[in-house]
């Protein structure tokens, strides 16, 4: 009778019995497993957003690759926690559950609001749905640089990539030996529309011929405003973004804070004729995050 139970007694015997569970053998068979006991095929779905967070220094980007690389990735980690939480099907993979992210990073940048949409196992009505466990059916299979912060049910027609209006950036950086109102100038040229060919990095196996992207906001302020001598932040917030395009723009600006270039050379990189790309130096993407993404 647990009626008389204090809840840190409850919380303790509940501990105790799940680590039972989790060492005792199967009565059903060798080799059985828990996902067994799931019809996959036929198992009732529910398409939903989950918006995470993660710190990229430990993974080796956010997507998952078709052959092994040295440091795992941020997908690779959340799906296996999905698949512990038996929210999908292991052997089906991504593509078994509809999976579509918003933003791609790679290898060394974090995420303070990532979003993806996916299919998950659930026979819940709409009014079940709202107050469902996700969060914490997925963080507890989670290490602790990912977590998933929010989650939502969406239409059928909703995509995290193609339903995103805006993405919004933010790449911190210390001030020391830099001049700021230069680069702030040369932000003042990034918003509008404009080709960004000569600031992103150029897939030869992907058939891309359009670089017109609009940037919707830049700008770089302090991170601490009772601080100026303290870290800043280049905010850039756009409707899309190319390969490498952030880091690139932030290593021209930070070559003008440098004195290296004139402000006025970030506009001569954009709206030009292909095969005139000038070197510079990308910037590093440990101080990069992609801060947000906008939904309708």
């Amino acid at each position: 009778d647990y009626d008389t139970w204090t809840k840190e007694e409850l919380i303790s015997r509940l501990v105790q019995l799940e680590g039972h569970g989790s060492s005792k053998p199967s009565s059903k068979g060798k080799g059985r497993t828990q996902d067994d006991t799931i019809d996959w095929a036929n198992a009732p779905r529910r398409k939903i957003a989950l918006k995470f967070c993660y710190g990229g220094w430990d993974y080796g980007g956010l997507a998952i690759q078709k052959d092994r690389t040295p440091l795992p990735t941020v997908e690779g980690k959340l799906f296996g926690a999905l698949v512990r939480a038996r929210l999908v099907d292991p052997k089906g993979g991504l593509e078994g559950c509809g999976w579509e992210r918003c933003g791609r990073t790679d290898r060394g940048v974090s995420a303070a609001g990532q979003v993806i949409s996916l299919w998950v196992r659930s026979a819940l009505s709409q009014e079940e749905l709202l107050p469902h466990p996700f969060t914490y059916m997925i963080n507890r299979h989670l290490p602790d640089p990912i977590k998933i912060l929010a989650w939502s049910p969406v239409d059928l027609s909703f995509s995290s990539r193609y339903s995103c209006t805006w993405r919004h950036y933010k790449y911190f950086f210390p001030p020391v030996g830099l001049d700021i109102p230069a680069m702030r100038a040369a932000c003042a040229y990034l918003p509008g529309t404009h080709e960004f060919r000569n600031l992103c990095k150029i897939d030869p196996t992907k058939q891309l011929d359009q670089f017109r992207r609009d940037i919707l906001h830049a700008s770089i302020s302090h991170v601490d405003a009772s601080n100026p001598g303290g870290m800043h932040v280049f905010d850039l917030k756009g409707s899309s973004f190319l390969y490498h395009m952030v880091r690139n723009i932030m290593g021209v600006l930070l070559s003008i804070g440098a004195r290296l270039e004139p402000p006025t050379l970030l506009p001569s990189l954009m709206n030009v004729a292909p095969g005139c790309r000038p070197e510079y130096m990308m910037a590093d993407a440990l101080p990069l995050t992609l801060w947000d993404c906008g939904y309708p």
